[in-house]
């Protein structure tokens, strides 16, 4: 999700690593393969923070895939991670997060990946938090369309639309 730099009034629960009140905020859902979340706490002279990093792949190169992540690129972002017990954790809740780097593999053998490899990086003052999930409305395979001009559609009535 595009970062908004909300007050701290907004993102109540912050401080105790888990979120209670986020603003309702539309979020873009990915299948991704080999995730890996890693939080590390920094202790010096300038205080306690914590740098947050994520990698990940994204099977199957096409062109809106190409141009949506070359946006994403150009501004900063919160990500919410799902783990495998069906908890979520949000990096960049305060400060916003950015990736870091974006690679194009076309494989080597039908074997190997065809895809994106995507590290995201942030610095936050608090772990990230743990969040309810039913803050947010979700996009992502089937559940949502998003347009070359930017504008986002959800259909919530399940019917089908035939696009000319």
């Amino acid at each position: 999700m595009k970062f908004v730099n909300y007050g701290l009034i907004d993102l109540q629960g912050l401080k105790t690593n888990e979120l209670t009140n986020f603003p309702n905020t539309v979020v873009y859902k990915y299948e991704v393969n080999g995730a890996n979340f890693s939080e590390q706490i920094t202790n010096d002279e300038n205080g306690v923070s914590f740098s947050q990093s994520l990698g990940f792949d994204l099977l199957k190169q096409d062109l809106a895939s190409t141009r949506n992540l070359d946006s994403l690129t150009n501004f900063d972002l919160r990500v919410l991670v799902e783990f495998n017990n069906g908890t979520y954790k949000m990096i960049g809740a305060e400060n916003g997060c950015k990736i870091n780097s974006l690679t194009l593999n076309s494989g080597t053998s039908k074997g190997s990946l065809n895809g994106y490899n995507i590290g995201i990086t942030a610095t936050e003052l608090y772990a990230a938090p743990l969040v309810r999930i039913s803050n947010f409305i979700i996009f992502g395979v089937d559940t949502g369309y998003l347009f070359e001009d930017g504008i986002n559609y959800l259909f919530e009535d399940n019917n089908n639309f035939i696009f000319n």
